[in-house]
């Protein structure tokens, strides 16, 4: 067929040739092909790698192809999740991808098929295994169930190695029930929070302390001295130190800087930590009541009530003779407090 004129003999200009439409053929692979095999409505087996992201298609003409791949990243974070795009999902193909970040519970099998650069990649990609599918504790032993990752072909050994036992029962494999609530009643779903322990709650105070019948605590600034002087020493000199001329002045050294750095609270609130601690661990007596009874309750509740005490005891029976009250931060008044209001019988356990 010409493709001249018959009016004018003129060449017809050629069409344009139209983009390229790519093909995807369906086809029973031979492994387990009904979990594995892609029909046209559903995705099992799914590749993600840059150049695919770079590349991704939608079936929506009016769609971009950044938001084509957005939606190829949703499917492969969501693998295994009801009601989610990745949702059938069953075999995901990686090319030099999902080495981190990637959040599925349910990788059950991860097969190396090209070499590792690095032994890094290696651990990284087991590390996708890691992952718990079940958080039910065992009713026998209250501890949560053994669950493996079958890894083949990734060079990479953990010591020490405990590996699926040879002989073991076969683990249940029934999918567990995962309670959620229905879309037209999400107004109502109830969420749990993530408990990371438990205290025992307080029904009354349990601390009572007879500041009166305390002996008092005197501050002793002649016996501890506030300042003292130095001077440099340079070269070896024999005698006293007044027989040697120096070049040096003496310097003072005080406790001015420890005074405005420290506040009185901080030292009180520092007792009452020691008293705590020293109240709420189980004393190596059995007949100890006290050490028993407190040793159970919720320290962040008894702490307020030993620090009360704390602040009755400095304010009624320290007696500071005009120095700074900072001075009672010293190692030895502190430890005085800390024996007068845990051994001196004053601390005690209502019950």
């Amino acid at each position: 067929m010409s493709n001249e004129s018959a009016g004018n003999g003129n060449v017809a200009p050629k069409a344009k040739p139209g983009k390229r439409k790519t093909t995807t053929v369906y086809g029973k692979g031979a492994i387990f092909p009904d979990l594995f095999s892609n029909t046209p409505g559903l995705n099992r087996t799914i590749r993600i790698d840059t150049k695919l992201l770079a590349e991704a298609e939608s079936d929506d003409p009016k769609k971009k192809r950044q938001d084509a791949a957005e939606e190829l990243r949703q499917v492969v974070a969501t693998v295994g999740k009801p009601g989610q795009p990745g949702e059938h999902v069953r075999c995901v193909v990686s090319v030099s991808m999902l080495t981190e970040g990637w959040d599925a519970n349910n990788v059950t099998h991860i097969l190396g098929v090209r070499a590792f650069g690095s032994q890094l990649l290696c651990e990284q990609v087991v590390g996708r295994g890691l992952r718990r599918m079940d958080y039910v504790p065992d009713p026998k032993t209250g501890l949560l169930t053994e669950e493996y990752v079958d890894v083949y072909g990734i060079p990479f050994s953990v010591i020490p190695f405990k590996g699926r036992p040879v002989k073991a029962p076969a683990p249940d494999d029934r999918p567990k029930n995962h309670v959620r609530a229905l879309p037209e009643r999400k107004a109502m779903e109830m969420r749990f929070p993530v408990v990371e322990g438990y205290a025992f709650a307080l029904r009354k105070n349990l601390i009572r302390c007879d500041v009166d019948g305390m002996p008092a605590l005197d501050i002793e600034p002649n016996r501890e001295p506030i300042a003292t002087f130095v001077r440099p020493t340079v070269g070896y000199a024999e005698g006293s130190s007044s027989a040697h001329s120096s070049p040096f002045a003496f310097d003072e050294q005080n406790r001015e800087e420890y005074y405005r750095e420290t506040h009185l609270q901080t030292i009180e609130f520092q007792i009452a930590r020691l008293i705590v601690d020293q109240l709420t661990v189980a004393s190596a007596d059995a007949n100890d009541r006290r050490r028993r009874v407190l040793a159970l309750q919720s320290r962040h509740q008894l702490f307020p009530q030993v620090f009360r005490y704390v602040d009755e005891y400095r304010r009624r029976k320290v007696n500071f003779q005009n120095c700074n009250p900072c001075e009672l931060g010293l190692e030895k008044y502190v430890q005085r407090i800390v024996e007068r209001l845990r051994d001196g019988g004053a601390v005690v356990a209502g019950v």
